[in-house]
């Protein structure tokens, strides 16, 4: 502020206030100059100054949303698998394949580094839901170093033809399939599980069927859309019951609060809608794929109707969907078994980002402390909101990738490869610019 001093203007400030206790703080002095000449001030009415400068186009930038998404890496070294399956003529083929590929699933496990405590059940898409088999399940885990299961002499082999021999001896019962019921309700029923569904083990579920679920009410009538991916019809676009966010929350929740990440659903199943060549004299268009094109649709396992409920289901829990009529099964239950078991490659991002944003952290599991005084001591190492954490770059060997889509399936994860897979418990970070005009719907 400016101080009269013998008609001449003296410049300066002074500072006063108190500290954090109360006391009173002392005046600091800045520096100052005499100026000559007399004061005077302006006399004119208050004004607005404008500018006539046209805008620019630079003047005026896209805001960008910035958004992280925070995982952790996998610390439960045990995991229940639910098998369902729709059990019908028309899948006789595909039964008796995935029971060949079996040994793919129980060879991950039995392989798995850190070992895998696990339980494996086989269920139908019946509405009632049973476990299937004697005894109702298998159970496996390491036992110094060697897989040990409750069933034949106990060998991992041992499990594998159980499991074989409960696939093929199936029912097989006409009528539209309700996996999404029948697995929902043995997920939310441990007590009523004999044991299978354990509190302190993940569950992964996984379907496979050869056309869509029938689990709503109502079912749509004949001649509807809904049709054309069930041989009978399927479910209406305003339902009752059974939309695929409410399965999808009660798989997230079946290992209580907070615990969606526990679970996850996988669907062995059509991903494709192109039309079919496929007469059953109701005079409906089936939509869906085609292992074999030289074939008609009514002979065997040729063909699978479009099932967009059970992808659904999948997609929202994080699980993997695969096109059943391309998929090699042992192959497709060798992914599974390995994204079921050990640590997890890859994590489901909540926004869709601009690929280009994106920046990936590891934040090892006893951070360092750091800060602009007290950087990180580990070169390889950055200090982010005062922790030193590990950046990952990307890289299709040692590092991460983003996939947005996988062929027309909606993917939208950060998959990790090699060394850079986080170690158990340790906690990952992406940031990135939300791409705002971006939806996974463009993957189909």
């Amino acid at each position: 502020m400016g101080h009269r001093v013998a008609g001449a203007l003296v410049l300066g400030l002074a500072a006063t206030g108190c500290g954090d206790d109360g006391s009173r703080l002392g005046d600091v002095q800045e520096p100052f100059r005499v100026v000559s000449g007399v004061p005077a001030a302006e006399d004119a009415q208050p004004r607005i100054e404008r500018s006539d400068r046209e805008a620019r186009p630079d003047d005026f930038r896209a805001q960008r949303s910035s958004h992280c998404d925070t995982f952790q890496q996998r610390a439960s070294g045990k995991v229940d698998v639910l098998l369902a399956i729709r059990s019908s003529p028309s899948m006789e083929g595909t039964i008796a394949r995935l029971a060949g590929g079996l040994d793919a699933i129980f060879g991950v496990f039995d392989s798995a580094t850190p070992a895998i405590d696990f339980h494996f059940a086989i269920t139908t898409t019946s509405p009632e839901p049973l476990l299937a088999g004697s005894p109702r399940f298998v159970s496996c885990r390491p036992v110094s170093g060697v897989t040990s299961c409750d069933v034949g002499a106990g060998t991992i082999a041992d499990a594998i033809a159980w499991a074989g021999e409960t696939l093929r001896t199936l029912p097989l019962e006409h009528g539209p399939g309700k996996g999404l019921l029948a697995a929902s309700r043995i997920a939310s029923r441990p007590e009523a599980s004999g044991g299978f569904l354990r509190s302190d083990a993940e569950l992964r579920v996984i379907f496979v069927s050869d056309e869509d679920d029938a689990s709503c009410l109502p079912f749509a009538p004949p001649g509807a859309a809904a049709c054309t991916s069930t041989g009978v019809c399927g479910c209406g676009d305003l339902l009752d019951f059974g939309s695929t966010d409410y399965f999808a929350r009660v798989f997230s929740g079946a290992k209580g609060f907070a615990n969606g990440a526990a679970v996850a659903a996988d669907a062995i199943v059509a991903t494709t809608a192109a039309e079919l060549d496929r007469d059953d004299g109701s005079g409906f268009a089936y939509v869906g794929c085609t292992r074999d094109p030289s074939l008609s649709c009514d002979e065997g396992d040729a063909c699978a109707l479009h099932a967009p409920r059970y992808a659904g289901v999948a997609d929202s829990t994080g699980g993997r969907v695969i096109d059943l009529c391309d998929a090699d099964l042992g192959v497709a239950l060798r992914e599974i078994g390995w994204a079921a078991s050990g640590l997890a490659r890859e994590f489901r991002l909540s926004r869709v980002p601009i690929e280009a944003t994106i920046e990936t952290v590891v934040v090892p599991n006893d951070p360092v402390s750091c800060d602009d005084a007290s950087p990180c001591s580990d070169p390889a190492q950055l200090c982010v909101r005062n922790r030193c954490v590990l950046p990952i770059a990307p890289d299709p060997v040692d590092g991460w990738e983003h996939q947005l889509c996988s062929g027309s399936d909606p993917r939208n994860v950060i998959r990790f490869n090699g060394r850079s897979i986080p170690s158990k418990l340790e906690t990952i970070e992406v940031c990135y610019d939300v791409d705002v005009g971006s939806e996974l719907s463009l993957c189909r």
